[in-house]
């Protein structure tokens, strides 16, 4: 089975994202650049942990907020750079906060971006910024750099004789699919189990792999509400490969054709038994139930 997900495999990207950030922290804490110079160890050590925390926040932060440009047609390497430009912007006025807290940090200037920073509070943030921002930008590409490596796309061929949109809806839906599959990777088919959001990536399962893509799953909801729904704010599965569902007090969950367990949210159960005929008798089984589509 393919698997493209974080640099550590299959970890949340959540998971990456923090090991990724205490491994920088330890970094410059080691390299003691010269923006933390004259701190010892410990001061020093808090001082980077800080700043990559902060820094990895901002371009998250950014990432959610500027998520609905990732259906539009820009190339991979310049959404991460738009997103990691934005984060860094976002975050810069806190850096300016953090180094105000350690007062051993040198503070002469040496460079003409220091003696920027000097001429007043905008030109300040905006020195920190650009301080900051290549070695940000190099960490979250590093961070992204499955999707760099899968980054050719070949979008899939449309069926036979394509039944023609009914309306603007179908026909807006219709462009949302064909902007999800035009990212997905050709070699997994477009054959879907299950969706997962984590942060502002999604994970897709098909029947023949799995892949990490930029995406909302909002958005994707709303383009395949006809071939599945969401059972959870963080999971959609395909309504055609569920095979079972367990309900039985404080856990349910959607039990996939891959094996794969989908949890299932209290408020989206009755929806679930809705769609597939169950009652809540469901609900005193010890073991799943195999479900019969209603027709």
């Amino acid at each position: 089975m393919l698997i493209n997900n974080t640099v550590l495999g299959n970890a949340p990207f959540r998971t990456t994202l923090v090991v990724v950030s205490v491994f920088l922290t330890f970094l410059f804490t080691m390299m003691e650049p010269h923006s933390s110079q004259g701190l010892s160890f410990f001061p020093r050590l808090l001082f980077w942990l800080l700043q990559v925390a902060t820094g990895m926040v901002g371009i998250v932060v950014a990432s959610l907020l500027l998520r609905r440009i990732s259906n539009r047609d820009f190339h991979l390497i310049v959404l991460l750079g738009i997103t990691g430009t934005v984060g860094t912007l976002l975050a810069a006025p806190a850096f300016l906060l953090i180094d105000s807290w350690f007062p051993g940090v040198v503070e002469e200037p040496d460079s003409w971006i220091d003696e920027f920073a000097f001429q007043g509070p905008v030109q300040a943030i905006l020195s920190e910024f650009l301080s900051v921002l290549p070695p940000l930008l190099t960490s979250w590409y590093i961070v992204n750099l499955p999707l760099l490596l899968n980054a050719t796309f070949v979008k899939p061929s449309p069926p036979d004789d394509p039944a023609p949109p009914e309306d603007a809806e179908s026909l807006a839906r219709n462009k949302l699919k064909e902007q999800f599959y035009s990212r997905l990777p050709t070699v997994i088919g477009n054959n879907i189990v299950s969706i997962s959001s984590d942060l502002h990536y999604l994970n897709v399962t098909t029947t023949l792999g799995n892949s990490l893509i930029l995406g909302s799953l909002s958005q994707v909801a709303e383009a395949f509400e006809e071939e599945g729904f969401l059972v959870h704010r963080s999971h959609w599965v395909h309504k055609n490969h569920v095979v079972k569902v367990y309900i039985a007090g404080n856990e349910a969950y959607c039990i996939m054709t891959n094996d794969a367990h989908i949890p299932i949210s209290r408020s989206k159960r009755k929806l679930v038994k809705s769609y597939f005929g169950q009652t809540s008798r469901l609900a005193e089984k010890s073991e799943p139930v195999q479900l019969k589509q209603v027709k």
